[in-house]
């Protein structure tokens, strides 16, 4: 069972071949159904649904939750939570072919991004001035920039009131086997278990298990 100690962090992977069964939208939101089913990408569609029965499936090994589509409801800000358990807390990201979940006994936040080229310009956009300096001074610019971004992006959904649009008020960055941060009451982990990928959590500590869900099992729970 989950503890308030430890993050849950849950990874699954679409291939190629997979066929993501329609009826995994079971337990969905109408708004959330309605918004997936507007996406135009298929596989970003897929990728969606995926994520979803991702998170039932975090849900129902770790609380015996099997949530309908009327138990989800939005906090102040927008964050999803459910309605008859509010001390559960979760968070779900997709990128790519990857689909991540993590649930947690305090808020959490979690992202994961397919690894791209470096983009300077969005850099200046999104960086502090400390982020700005680290990341100019990387060999590897892509790395580095995707480790921030997922940081930062773990951040604004842990806190689950973003940062007023300006992500450069936030420092986060990786020096070593720490990170270096100006947030307050939270800590941060880098996952780099994914070839490919970067992934990262933020909590109230950075104490976490990574569990891999295949797609034959998510059909089967």
């Amino acid at each position: 069972m989950l503890s308030k100690a430890e993050t849950m962090v849950f990874f699954s992977k679409a291939s190629a071949d997979s066929v993501i069964p329609e009826n995994w939208i079971a337990g969905m939101a109408q708004e959330k159904y309605m918004r997936i089913s507007r996406m135009r990408n298929e596989k970003d569609r897929q990728l969606a649904i995926l994520a979803h029965r991702l998170l039932c499936y975090a849900l129902c090994t770790q609380f015996g939750i099997q949530p309908s589509a009327d138990d989800w409801a939005n906090g102040w800000h927008g964050k999803p939570y459910l309605k008859n358990a509010p001390h559960v807390h979760f968070n779900i990201s997709h990128s790519g072919n990857i689909a991540m979940c993590a649930i947690y006994g305090s808020p959490v936040g979690a992202d994961v991004e397919k690894i791209g080229s470096a983009d300077s310009i969005i850099a200046k956009r999104v960086m502090s001035e400390k982020e700005l300096l680290f990341f100019d001074k990387a060999q590897d610019k892509a790395s580095m920039f995707y480790k921030i971004w997922t940081l930062k992006e773990a951040y604004i959904k842990y806190n689950g009131r973003g940062l007023g649009g300006d992500l450069r008020a936030l420092t986060v960055y990786p020096e070593g086997d720490k990170i270096i941060t100006n947030a307050c009451g939270c800590q941060f982990a880098l996952i780099d278990a994914i070839p490919g990928y970067q992934a990262a959590v933020c909590a109230s500590d950075a104490s976490h298990c990574i569990n891999w869900i295949s797609v034959e099992s998510l059909d089967q729970y």
